[in-house]
């Protein structure tokens, strides 16, 4: 009978342990070790929890998993779960994913859900098994059905994208609403989004303003800028720059690039707040500085102006030509812009300034906002924003000289593959993973990459030819910036160019204002005022806007 209870009281105590609640009093440790030693399975798996976590022992990642080991052998599928997800970290055991995913396996197999979730992945990011997206939604579908929220969101995205399921944008609107009526951040933006494109759904703006609201207000930042577009552009509300800046600044100070963005927009334009181009400035710069290409063209507009900061060509064509590299070829028209500005500039810049500003481009490094509240949102490997990682990383390496496959945002074989020259290549530990590292070095490598006339040819191995020579590399130091992708366009200064190039920038705004007085027609100066001020004002927030509404989630 002394037995039975002790039992029911272990059985309590993991359940508290599992929920992070575990009481000091409940057992004492010399009893629970000695339950544990006796081959008691809770005791076991509580010991377990206790050292991996440090909770009343020191923390000790292998005699976690020794006691995790010990219960799963026994069959405890918390136990098993546990011990794979050490097997899949590398924490207190080597590093295995074949060994991870036997224990997940073991786990799912008895019907618990976060083990199923955790195979899912597995299957999906081809980590220690084949990809098989038919047996990952086989196990995302599993979990799903037990209300496991990540599962339900992951299973909507299968469906959204088609990924191992025939594409179904009416069956992932069914699996984002179930998860979002849980509550669950993610899955509300998603729906929000759903609604705001017709995905699934008839198109419906106040219902997608209602769940990007439910969102906002638990303060997810992608859900935050979703509610300030669409109050900005008055879509299922009335439309509202001072609402839209409120929800724009507080995703903003999470760090949310596109946010940042669309902020210092709304402060270039008087939008909502008092015109102010030093505060457009500086959320241009924290975007930028993070990478976001479109609010590096934008600060390189502002140098080349002088507006909110002292006018600096040389730091208007860093930006520019950052701008420009990071663009990829699919967004032609803004790539297009940000080489356009970057030349306008380079015909201004004597070869001293332009070696300068080359260098300063490719020493350039991204950053994560150091100023917002909490870090850029940015999940762990294998969470909610992983395929739009992988794929924007997919399509750098392309650019880069490697062989990643497709930008489908699946980490295969052989984007690993190239992962791993670029890793060799960079200095990196070869481990063919996603990770915020391999990010920063492969976009400091696409701002530092100088493009050829002529793409490289790609070796078997998936490496790009090697570095030019010294006497090569001593060569592009003249005044035809191989850094820029319209080269022979800044050698023409040097060839000789109009007086006029050679004087003060000229925008395409002004371009347009002279070539109707130049022909001395009122109906043309205004069609070509009217053109121009058009193609400045949208230049900039295009490629944003559409990368931001292209996916379910950001």
């Amino acid at each position: 009978m002394k037995r039975t209870i002790r039992l029911a009281a272990l059985a309590a105590v993991l359940a508290m342990a599992l929920a992070g609640a575990l009481p000091a009093a409940a057992l004492t440790f010399e009893e629970l070790a000695a339950l544990a030693e006796e081959g008691d399975v809770y005791a076991q798996t509580v010991l377990g929890h206790m050292y991996r976590v440090g909770d009343g022992v020191p923390q000790d990642d292998a005699e976690a998993a020794r006691w995790f080991r010990r219960a799963a052998e026994q069959g405890n599928a918390h136990a098993q779960k546990r011990l794979g997800d050490m097997y899949f970290n590398g924490e207190g055991v080597p590093q295995d994913y074949a060994e991870a995913v036997k224990w997940y396996r073991r786990a799912a197999e008895q019907g618990y859900a976060y083990a199923q979730f955790n195979l899912a992945l597995r299957y999906h990011n081809s980590e220690g098994v084949p990809q098989d997206y038919a047996e990952a939604v086989k196990w995302f579908r599993r979990a799903a059905e037990q209300g496991n929220v990540h599962a339900q969101n992951r299973l909507g995205l299968m469906y959204f994208e088609g990924h191992g399921v025939p594409q179904d944008h009416a069956e992932a609107v069914k699996w984002y609403r179930r998860a979002a009526e849980q509550g669950d951040a993610y899955a509300q933006s998603s729906l929000g989004f759903m609604y705001s494109k017709g995905h699934g759904v008839p198109q419906d703006y106040a219902e997608a303003v209602r769940w990007y609201r439910r969102a906002a207000e638990q303060g997810y930042a992608s859900a935050q800028h979703s509610l300030g577009f669409m109050h900005d552009k008055g879509h299922g509300v009335p439309q509202d720059y001072a609402e839209a800046v409120k929800w724009y600044r507080r995703a903003a100070e999470q760090g949310y690039a596109y946010a940042q963005y669309n902020l210092g927009l709304m402060y270039s334009k008087g939008h909502g707040v008092p015109q102010d181009y030093a505060e457009a400035v500086k959320w241009y710069r924290r975007a930028a500085e993070q990478g976001g290409a479109s609010a590096q063209n934008r600060l390189g507009l502002m140098y080349f102006e002088g507006h909110g900061v002292p006018q600096d060509h040389v730091r208007a064509h860093m930006w520019f030509n950052l701008a420009a590299s990071r663009l990829s070829a699919t967004e032609r028209e803004d790539r297009g812009n940000a080489e356009q500005n970057r030349d306008i500039v380079a015909r201004l810049l004597s070869p001293e300034a332009l070696a300068r500003a080359q260098r300063m481009a490719r020493e350039w490094r991204p950053k994560a906002d150091a100023e917002s509240s909490f870090p850029p949102p940015r999940a762990a490997e294998g969470g909610d924003d992983t395929q739009a990682r992988v794929a924007a990383t997919q399509r750098a390496l392309a650019r880069l000289g490697y062989d990643p496959g497709s930008a489908d945002g699946v980490l295969g074989p052989k984007t690993r593959a190239a992962i791993r020259a670029f890793q060799a290549d960079a200095g990196l530990p070869k481990d063919g993973r996603l990770s915020e590292r391999l990010e920063s070095a492969v976009l400091a490598a696409l701002a530092a990459a100088a493009p050829k006339r002529e793409p490289a040819r790609r070796r078997s191995n998936g490496r790009p030819p090697a570095p030019a020579s010294a006497s090569a590399r001593q060569a592009t130091s003249s005044p035809t910036h191989t850094s820029c992708v319209n080269a022979p366009s800044c050698a023409s200064r040097r060839r000789g160019s109009s007086p006029r190039a050679t004087k003060r920038p000229i925008s395409p705004c002004s371009q347009g204002r002279r070539a109707g007085r130049s022909r001395r027609s009122a109906k043309g100066a205004a069609s070509a005022r009217a053109r121009a001020s058009w193609w400045w004002a949208t230049r900039c927030a295009a490629c944003w806007l559409r990368e931001q509404t292209s996916r379910p989630a950001s």
